[in-house]
Protein backbone atom coordinates (compact mmCIF):
# COMPACT_ATOMS: atom_id res chain seq x y z
CA UNK A 1 0.00 0.00 0.00
CA UNK A 2 1.25 3.66 -1.13
CA UNK A 3 2.34 5.33 1.87
CA UNK A 4 1.16 8.88 2.25
CA UNK A 5 3.11 11.87 1.67
CA UNK A 6 2.45 13.04 4.46
CA UNK A 7 3.15 9.79 6.46
CA UNK A 8 6.83 10.17 4.60
CA UNK A 9 7.36 13.67 5.62
CA UNK A 10 6.45 12.43 9.55
CA UNK A 11 9.14 10.08 9.60
CA UNK A 12 11.46 12.46 7.38
CA UNK A 13 10.70 14.88 10.46
CA UNK A 14 11.29 12.10 13.04
CA UNK A 15 14.85 11.53 11.80
CA UNK A 16 15.74 14.93 11.34
CA UNK A 17 14.56 15.85 14.86
CA UNK A 18 12.70 18.47 13.38
CA UNK A 19 8.89 18.58 15.99
CA UNK A 20 8.18 22.29 14.25
CA UNK A 21 5.92 21.38 11.05
CA UNK A 22 6.01 25.28 9.90
CA UNK A 23 9.19 26.18 11.06
CA UNK A 24 10.36 28.33 7.83
CA UNK A 25 14.34 27.19 8.42
CA UNK A 26 12.59 23.53 7.37
CA UNK A 27 10.18 24.02 5.19
CA UNK A 28 12.93 24.08 1.73
CA UNK A 29 14.18 21.14 3.23
CA UNK A 30 10.83 19.09 3.41
CA UNK A 31 10.01 20.20 -0.25
CA UNK A 32 13.97 19.05 -1.24
CA UNK A 33 12.72 15.48 0.38
CA UNK A 34 9.30 15.40 -1.31
CA UNK A 35 11.43 15.90 -4.54
CA UNK A 36 13.97 13.19 -3.74
CA UNK A 37 11.01 10.97 -2.46
CA UNK A 38 9.55 10.74 -5.86
CA UNK A 39 12.61 11.19 -7.91
CA UNK A 40 13.39 7.84 -6.04
CA UNK A 41 10.24 6.22 -6.96
CA UNK A 42 11.18 6.85 -11.06
CA UNK A 43 14.18 5.74 -11.06
CA UNK A 44 13.44 2.36 -9.53
CA UNK A 45 13.29 -1.10 -11.49
CA UNK A 46 9.93 -1.70 -12.09
CA UNK A 47 8.64 -5.80 -12.10
CA UNK A 48 5.13 -6.55 -13.43
CA UNK A 49 3.05 -4.19 -12.21
CA UNK A 50 4.69 -2.59 -9.38
CA UNK A 51 8.04 -2.04 -7.54
CA UNK A 52 9.91 -1.50 -4.85
CA UNK A 53 10.99 2.01 -3.79
CA UNK A 54 13.36 2.09 -0.44
CA UNK A 55 13.02 5.19 1.05
CA UNK A 56 14.80 4.84 4.33
CA UNK A 57 16.60 2.45 6.33
CA UNK A 58 13.13 1.07 7.71
CA UNK A 59 10.92 2.43 5.07
CA UNK A 60 10.17 -0.32 2.02
CA UNK A 61 6.91 0.58 0.03
CA UNK A 62 5.44 -0.83 -2.98
CA UNK A 63 4.22 1.94 -5.10
CA UNK A 64 2.82 1.93 -9.14
CA UNK A 65 4.40 1.76 -12.47
CA UNK A 66 3.34 5.30 -12.93
CA UNK A 67 3.90 8.06 -10.10
CA UNK A 68 1.11 8.60 -7.70
CA UNK A 69 0.52 12.38 -8.70
CA UNK A 70 1.00 11.86 -11.86
CA UNK A 71 -2.01 8.78 -12.41
CA UNK A 72 -4.33 10.91 -9.81
CA UNK A 73 -3.86 14.25 -11.99
CA UNK A 74 -4.53 12.41 -15.37
CA UNK A 75 -8.07 11.02 -13.73
CA UNK A 76 -8.71 14.28 -12.73
CA UNK A 77 -8.45 15.77 -16.18
CA UNK A 78 -10.35 12.81 -17.74
CA UNK A 79 -13.00 13.93 -14.93
CA UNK A 80 -13.90 17.45 -15.82
CA UNK A 81 -15.89 17.36 -18.61
CA UNK A 82 -19.38 19.05 -17.58
CA UNK A 83 -17.82 19.96 -14.50
CA UNK A 84 -19.16 23.00 -14.09
CA UNK A 85 -22.49 21.44 -13.77
CA UNK A 86 -22.00 19.51 -10.90
CA UNK A 87 -22.62 19.64 -7.40
CA UNK A 88 -19.75 19.78 -5.17
CA UNK A 89 -21.73 19.73 -2.18
CA UNK A 90 -25.07 17.89 -1.20
CA UNK A 91 -26.74 18.05 2.44
CA UNK A 92 -29.78 16.27 3.05
CA UNK A 93 -32.11 16.39 5.90
CA UNK A 94 -29.09 17.69 8.60
CA UNK A 95 -29.77 17.99 12.02
CA UNK A 96 -27.52 19.30 14.61
CA UNK A 97 -27.75 20.51 18.12
CA UNK A 98 -25.51 21.43 21.20
CA UNK A 99 -25.89 23.01 24.46
CA UNK A 100 -24.18 25.90 25.79
CA UNK A 101 -24.96 28.21 28.63
CA UNK A 102 -26.87 30.29 26.62
CA UNK A 103 -29.76 27.28 26.23
CA UNK A 104 -29.82 24.67 23.29
CA UNK A 105 -28.98 25.58 20.34
CA UNK A 106 -30.07 23.53 17.02
CA UNK A 107 -29.86 24.13 13.21
CA UNK A 108 -31.55 22.03 10.52
CA UNK A 109 -32.23 22.23 7.01
CA UNK A 110 -33.79 19.86 4.05
CA UNK A 111 -32.12 19.70 1.11
CA UNK A 112 -29.05 22.53 0.05
CA UNK A 113 -26.66 21.90 -3.04
CA UNK A 114 -23.38 24.00 -3.77
CA UNK A 115 -22.38 24.04 -7.55
CA UNK A 116 -18.99 23.92 -8.73
CA UNK A 117 -18.66 27.03 -10.15
CA UNK A 118 -20.86 29.25 -8.19
CA UNK A 119 -21.01 31.53 -5.08
CA UNK A 120 -23.06 31.02 -2.38
CA UNK A 121 -23.80 33.58 0.51
CA UNK A 122 -24.68 32.34 3.77
CA UNK A 123 -26.50 35.03 6.08
CA UNK A 124 -28.08 35.48 9.00
CA UNK A 125 -28.10 37.52 12.67
CA UNK A 126 -25.34 36.74 14.75
CA UNK A 127 -25.46 33.06 16.77
CA UNK A 128 -27.94 32.01 14.12
CA UNK A 129 -25.51 29.62 13.00
CA UNK A 130 -23.28 30.57 9.86
CA UNK A 131 -19.92 29.32 11.30
CA UNK A 132 -21.69 26.22 12.54
CA UNK A 133 -23.13 25.58 9.13
CA UNK A 134 -19.52 26.22 7.23
CA UNK A 135 -17.92 23.41 10.13
CA UNK A 136 -20.40 21.20 8.89
CA UNK A 137 -19.92 21.21 5.34
CA UNK A 138 -15.90 21.35 6.08
CA UNK A 139 -16.37 17.87 8.07
CA UNK A 140 -15.09 19.80 11.50
CA UNK A 141 -18.34 18.39 12.74
CA UNK A 142 -20.65 15.59 12.46
CA UNK A 143 -24.24 16.60 12.44
CA UNK A 144 -26.61 14.07 14.39
CA UNK A 145 -29.14 13.38 11.87
CA UNK A 146 -29.15 13.59 7.68
CA UNK A 147 -26.18 13.25 5.75
CA UNK A 148 -23.42 15.57 3.37
CA UNK A 149 -22.21 14.24 0.03
CA UNK A 150 -19.26 15.39 -1.95
CA UNK A 151 -19.78 14.68 -5.39
CA UNK A 152 -17.59 16.92 -6.87
CA UNK A 153 -14.50 14.27 -8.05
CA UNK A 154 -15.38 10.71 -9.15
CA UNK A 155 -11.48 9.86 -8.52
CA UNK A 156 -11.71 10.59 -5.17
CA UNK A 157 -12.86 8.00 -3.47
CA UNK A 158 -12.20 8.42 0.45
CA UNK A 159 -12.81 10.97 3.26
CA UNK A 160 -9.16 11.54 3.60
CA UNK A 161 -9.26 12.67 -0.47
CA UNK A 162 -11.95 14.62 -0.30
CA UNK A 163 -11.13 16.37 2.77
CA UNK A 164 -8.06 17.27 1.24
CA UNK A 165 -10.31 19.31 -1.85
CA UNK A 166 -11.94 21.27 1.14
CA UNK A 167 -10.36 24.46 1.61
CA UNK A 168 -11.55 26.47 5.11
CA UNK A 169 -10.70 29.82 5.59
CA UNK A 170 -11.90 31.06 9.08
CA UNK A 171 -12.73 34.01 10.51
CA UNK A 172 -9.75 33.76 12.80
CA UNK A 173 -6.67 31.59 11.44
CA UNK A 174 -3.84 30.36 13.50
CA UNK A 175 -0.77 32.12 13.14
CA UNK A 176 1.92 31.66 10.17
CA UNK A 177 5.69 30.76 11.48
CA UNK A 178 8.36 32.38 9.15
CA UNK A 179 7.92 34.21 6.09
CA UNK A 180 4.95 33.78 4.43
CA UNK A 181 6.34 33.07 0.88
CA UNK A 182 7.96 29.71 2.28
CA UNK A 183 4.39 28.82 4.06
CA UNK A 184 3.19 29.04 0.40
CA UNK A 185 5.79 27.26 -1.05
CA UNK A 186 5.72 24.60 1.33
CA UNK A 187 1.78 24.70 0.78
CA UNK A 188 2.08 23.83 -2.74
CA UNK A 189 4.73 20.98 -2.56
CA UNK A 190 2.31 18.86 -0.01
CA UNK A 191 -0.22 19.14 -2.94
CA UNK A 192 1.95 17.55 -5.40
CA UNK A 193 3.63 20.21 -7.10
CA UNK A 194 7.29 19.57 -7.61
CA UNK A 195 10.68 21.75 -9.04
CA UNK A 196 9.52 24.86 -10.92
CA UNK A 197 5.88 24.19 -10.36
CA UNK A 198 6.19 24.90 -7.20
CA UNK A 199 7.71 28.95 -7.59
CA UNK A 200 5.16 29.44 -10.63
CA UNK A 201 1.75 28.41 -8.54
CA UNK A 202 2.82 30.63 -5.52
CA UNK A 203 4.19 33.48 -8.08
CA UNK A 204 0.59 33.06 -9.61
CA UNK A 205 -1.39 33.44 -6.41
CA UNK A 206 0.83 35.94 -5.05
CA UNK A 207 -0.20 38.29 -8.21
CA UNK A 208 -3.70 37.50 -8.77
CA UNK A 209 -4.69 38.40 -5.27
CA UNK A 210 -2.07 41.52 -5.24
CA UNK A 211 0.11 40.48 -2.42
CA UNK A 212 3.53 39.96 -3.70
CA UNK A 213 4.65 43.30 -1.54
CA UNK A 214 3.89 41.22 1.80
CA UNK A 215 5.76 37.69 0.19
CA UNK A 216 8.55 37.83 2.24
CA UNK A 217 7.39 39.49 5.58
CA UNK A 218 5.52 37.77 8.79
CA UNK A 219 2.02 36.81 9.90
CA UNK A 220 2.78 39.65 12.60
CA UNK A 221 3.41 42.31 10.51
CA UNK A 222 0.24 41.76 8.93
CA UNK A 223 -2.94 43.57 9.15
CA UNK A 224 -5.92 41.28 9.77
CA UNK A 225 -7.35 41.87 6.10
CA UNK A 226 -4.53 40.72 4.45
CA UNK A 227 -4.22 37.61 6.91
CA UNK A 228 -7.19 36.88 5.50
CA UNK A 229 -6.12 37.02 1.57
CA UNK A 230 -3.34 35.15 1.99
CA UNK A 231 -5.24 32.28 4.09
CA UNK A 232 -6.92 32.68 0.64
CA UNK A 233 -3.57 32.51 -1.56
CA UNK A 234 -2.99 29.42 1.00
CA UNK A 235 -6.00 27.75 -0.03
CA UNK A 236 -6.20 28.47 -3.78
CA UNK A 237 -2.81 26.20 -3.95
CA UNK A 238 -4.86 22.73 -2.54
CA UNK A 239 -6.73 23.34 -5.93
CA UNK A 240 -10.01 23.31 -4.01
CA UNK A 241 -13.49 22.16 -5.23
CA UNK A 242 -15.24 23.32 -2.08
CA UNK A 243 -13.76 26.62 -0.53
CA UNK A 244 -15.45 27.71 2.32
CA UNK A 245 -15.08 31.50 3.71
CA UNK A 246 -16.20 32.35 7.37
CA UNK A 247 -16.47 35.86 7.81
CA UNK A 248 -13.54 37.40 5.44
CA UNK A 249 -15.03 40.82 5.48
CA UNK A 250 -14.83 41.41 9.08
CA UNK A 251 -11.49 43.28 8.62
CA UNK A 252 -11.40 44.31 5.51
CA UNK A 253 -12.72 48.30 4.81
CA UNK A 254 -15.51 49.10 1.71
CA UNK A 255 -12.83 49.29 -1.36
CA UNK A 256 -10.89 46.40 0.35
CA UNK A 257 -14.05 44.18 0.76
CA UNK A 258 -15.02 44.92 -3.08
CA UNK A 259 -11.96 44.50 -4.51
CA UNK A 260 -11.73 40.75 -2.01
CA UNK A 261 -15.33 39.91 -3.26
CA UNK A 262 -14.56 40.37 -6.82
CA UNK A 263 -11.69 38.25 -6.66
CA UNK A 264 -13.79 35.41 -4.95
CA UNK A 265 -16.30 35.75 -7.86
CA UNK A 266 -13.48 35.22 -10.55
CA UNK A 267 -11.38 32.54 -8.66
CA UNK A 268 -14.62 30.16 -8.51
CA UNK A 269 -15.78 30.74 -12.09
CA UNK A 270 -12.16 29.46 -13.50
CA UNK A 271 -13.15 27.22 -16.74
CA UNK A 272 -10.27 24.38 -15.82
CA UNK A 273 -11.08 24.38 -11.73
CA UNK A 274 -14.45 25.84 -10.60
CA UNK A 275 -14.68 26.16 -7.20
CA UNK A 276 -17.84 26.43 -5.20
CA UNK A 277 -17.53 28.89 -2.98
CA UNK A 278 -19.37 29.13 0.53
CA UNK A 279 -18.89 32.51 1.66
CA UNK A 280 -20.64 33.57 5.69
CA UNK A 281 -20.58 37.15 6.16
CA UNK A 282 -23.21 40.30 7.79
CA UNK A 283 -22.47 41.82 5.15
CA UNK A 284 -25.59 41.09 2.88
CA UNK A 285 -25.85 43.66 0.39
CA UNK A 286 -21.77 43.41 -0.64
CA UNK A 287 -22.31 39.54 -0.88
CA UNK A 288 -25.38 39.73 -2.58
CA UNK A 289 -23.64 41.14 -5.19
CA UNK A 290 -21.53 37.90 -6.16
CA UNK A 291 -24.07 35.07 -5.23
CA UNK A 292 -25.49 32.47 -7.26
CA UNK A 293 -27.21 31.44 -4.03
CA UNK A 294 -28.36 32.88 -0.64
CA UNK A 295 -29.01 30.58 2.26
CA UNK A 296 -31.06 32.27 4.76
CA UNK A 297 -30.45 31.58 8.14
CA UNK A 298 -33.45 32.19 10.88
CA UNK A 299 -34.57 29.98 13.96
CA UNK A 300 -32.79 27.32 13.31
CA UNK A 301 -33.20 26.78 9.38
CA UNK A 302 -31.12 27.10 6.38
CA UNK A 303 -32.76 27.43 3.36
CA UNK A 304 -31.87 28.85 0.20
CA UNK A 305 -33.72 32.29 -0.04
CA UNK A 306 -37.10 33.21 -2.12
CA UNK A 307 -38.05 36.39 -2.15
CA UNK A 308 -42.00 36.54 -2.99
CA UNK A 309 -43.13 38.73 -5.52
CA UNK A 310 -44.93 42.00 -4.80
CA UNK A 311 -44.54 44.85 -2.60
CA UNK A 312 -41.81 47.52 -2.12
CA UNK A 313 -39.74 47.08 0.70
CA UNK A 314 -37.00 49.95 2.35
CA UNK A 315 -35.22 50.90 4.94
CA UNK A 316 -35.13 54.54 6.00
CA UNK A 317 -33.21 56.33 9.12
CA UNK A 318 -34.80 60.07 9.24
CA UNK A 319 -35.96 62.39 12.77
CA UNK A 320 -39.69 61.21 12.51
CA UNK A 321 -42.44 59.54 14.72
CA UNK A 322 -44.12 56.40 13.53
CA UNK A 323 -47.47 57.74 13.09
CA UNK A 324 -45.93 60.52 10.98
CA UNK A 325 -44.30 58.45 8.70
CA UNK A 326 -47.52 56.46 8.38
CA UNK A 327 -49.63 59.28 7.16
CA UNK A 328 -46.87 60.26 4.50
CA UNK A 329 -46.41 56.71 3.07
CA UNK A 330 -50.24 56.31 3.14
CA UNK A 331 -50.78 59.17 0.68
CA UNK A 332 -48.88 56.63 -1.98
CA UNK A 333 -50.06 53.31 -0.99
CA UNK A 334 -51.15 50.44 1.87
CA UNK A 335 -48.57 50.39 4.40
CA UNK A 336 -48.49 46.99 5.39
CA UNK A 337 -45.76 46.74 8.03
CA UNK A 338 -43.02 49.65 9.78
CA UNK A 339 -40.48 48.05 12.27
CA UNK A 340 -37.93 50.22 14.00
CA UNK A 341 -34.49 48.02 14.49
CA UNK A 342 -32.14 51.42 14.44
CA UNK A 343 -33.62 52.43 11.26
CA UNK A 344 -37.26 52.10 9.94
CA UNK A 345 -37.78 49.15 7.88
CA UNK A 346 -41.19 49.75 6.07
CA UNK A 347 -42.89 47.33 3.81
CA UNK A 348 -45.30 48.89 1.45
CA UNK A 349 -48.07 46.96 -0.45
CA UNK A 350 -48.12 46.97 -4.76
CA UNK A 351 -44.76 48.17 -6.70
CA UNK A 352 -43.38 51.94 -5.82
CA UNK A 353 -40.23 53.22 -7.37
CA UNK A 354 -37.47 54.57 -5.13
CA UNK A 355 -37.87 57.92 -6.88
CA UNK A 356 -41.46 58.08 -5.86
CA UNK A 357 -41.38 57.22 -2.12
CA UNK A 358 -38.85 59.65 -1.60
CA UNK A 359 -40.87 62.17 -3.12
CA UNK A 360 -43.44 61.66 -0.57
CA UNK A 361 -41.21 61.50 2.19
CA UNK A 362 -39.31 65.23 1.18
CA UNK A 363 -42.66 66.58 0.34
CA UNK A 364 -43.83 65.96 3.79
CA UNK A 365 -40.41 68.06 5.03
CA UNK A 366 -38.81 64.37 6.49
CA UNK A 367 -35.21 64.71 6.91
CA UNK A 368 -34.12 61.80 5.47
CA UNK A 369 -30.15 60.25 7.01
CA UNK A 370 -30.32 56.87 5.06
CA UNK A 371 -32.76 55.21 2.80
CA UNK A 372 -32.07 51.83 1.20
CA UNK A 373 -34.72 49.67 -1.27
CA UNK A 374 -34.23 46.56 -0.07
CA UNK A 375 -37.35 44.99 -1.96
CA UNK A 376 -34.46 42.91 -4.38
CA UNK A 377 -32.66 41.63 -1.24
CA UNK A 378 -32.41 39.09 1.46
CA UNK A 379 -31.98 41.82 4.24
CA UNK A 380 -35.87 42.27 4.06
CA UNK A 381 -36.02 38.41 5.53
CA UNK A 382 -33.88 39.21 8.35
Amino acid sequence: MLTSRWTRLTDARRRLGDTELLRADTNALLVDILEMLDELERSVSTRDNHHLALLGAETIEAVPRKPYLEARNEARLLAKADKSKSDACECHHLQYGRRSLHGIFELHCDALSFRLGTVTAVIGANAAGKTTLLNLLAGELAPDRGFIRYPFDPTCQSWYEKKGRIAYVRQHPEPWKGRLIDNLRFESACHGRRGSSVQNDVDFVLHRLRLEPYAESNWLSLSGGYRTRFELARALLREPALLLLDEPLAHLDMDAAENFLQDVAELSAWPEQPVAVVISSQHVFEVEAIAHQVVLLRNGGAQSAQLATGGTFFELAADVEVQRLTQLLQRIGSVHQIDRRGVFRVALEGTHSTSHVLEALLTGGINIRYFRDITSSARRLM
